[in-house]
């Protein structure tokens, strides 16, 4: 070939796609000078190694719209003699050291520190069913009873589920524990 042909395997250019002279503004580095007047552009990263692109004022992020407030299903709630609360799992072995039974394998333990021994090793169980709370005596020694919120008394007969409306005080022997819903 020679160099009056053009080369078939290069692409030229079309005329007046690139500059023939170097602008006033650029550096021997090559880079452009940016002048206080001129704003610099946000321009997003390449995605896939693709060219930049300036992002419209439009499509620059805002500030995030504000979150509703999450949705709280309400729940049981057992307030302990030392002011913890406890979210209510079911079914929930009440006890000094409770063990699970043979028709409770999935049940949750929750210990209870009885300085005065009135709380047997597994006293009690609690479980919600769709109509609310409700607490079985396991045959304890010092039983089990309902201090309602209107000022009755219901005792837990053992084997028994007794109903434990919100706002209740559960004794088991000594220990007393709030059952709360909200």
């Amino acid at each position: 070939m020679t160099d009056q042909q053009p080369n078939p395997y290069l692409i030229t250019p079309p005329p007046g796609l690139f500059p023939t002279r170097v602008a006033d503004d650029v550096e021997e580095s090559g880079t452009r000078k940016i002048s206080p007047s001129r704003a610099p552009v946000a321009v997003r990263p390449p995605v896939g190694g693709g060219i930049p692109y300036v992002t419209p004022k439009s499509l620059e992020p805002q500030a995030p719209a504000p979150t509703p407030a999450p949705v709280v299903a309400a729940q049981w709630r057992l307030v302990l003699h030392d002011g913890s609360t406890l979210t209510v799992p079911s079914p929930l072995l009440l006890g000094r050291n409770p063990a699970r039974p043979a028709n409770l394998p999935g049940a949750y333990l929750l210990p209870l520190s009885d300085a005065t021994k009135t709380v047997s090793k597994t006293h009690a169980v609690l479980e919600i069913d769709g109509q609310g709370i409700w607490v079985t005596d396991l045959d304890s020694t010092n039983g089990s009873q309902v201090a309602l919120p209107n000022g009755g008394n219901a005792h837990a007969a053992p084997r028994q589920r007794t109903a434990v409306p919100a706002g209740s005080d559960l004794a088991l022997g000594d220990y007393v524990i709030r059952v709360d819903f909200s």
